[in-house]
């Protein structure tokens, strides 16, 4: 804090001084707000361009994963009606178990 200094001696803080003290601290509060500011966009944008790149980075694995899903589908559907081509007495045998199984606990309730 300045104070006014008489013939060399310390005296009390004038009301000038306080004064002057407060408009500094006034302005360093603004200057402390305006860089908080700076810094709160410049955060946001920083997290809204990685959250960006992680939506698109999760969105390509969904696709992959999609992919994938139907090439497996489609490769197990192919083997079944591969096997049922091959063996049709024993699809159809399978196919009737199946059914029996199903009326059974359809039946039970």
């Amino acid at each position: 804090m300045a104070r006014a200094e008489t013939n060399g001696s310390k005296t009390e803080p004038t009301t000038a001084d306080l004064q002057n003290e407060l408009q500094a601290l006034k302005r360093d509060i603004a200057n402390l707000g305006a860089t908080l500011g700076e810094y709160g966009r410049a955060r946001g944008e920083h997290l809204k361009t990685a959250a960006k790149d992680q939506a698109e980075f999760l969105r390509a694995k969904g696709e992959e994963g999609v992919t994938y899903a139907q090439q497996s589908a489609s490769s197990a559907y192919h083997q079944a009606e591969d096997s049922v081509r091959e063996n049709p007495a024993a699809a159809v045998g399978i196919a009737a178990a199946i059914g029996f199984m199903v009326g059974l606990l359809a039946g039970r309730r």
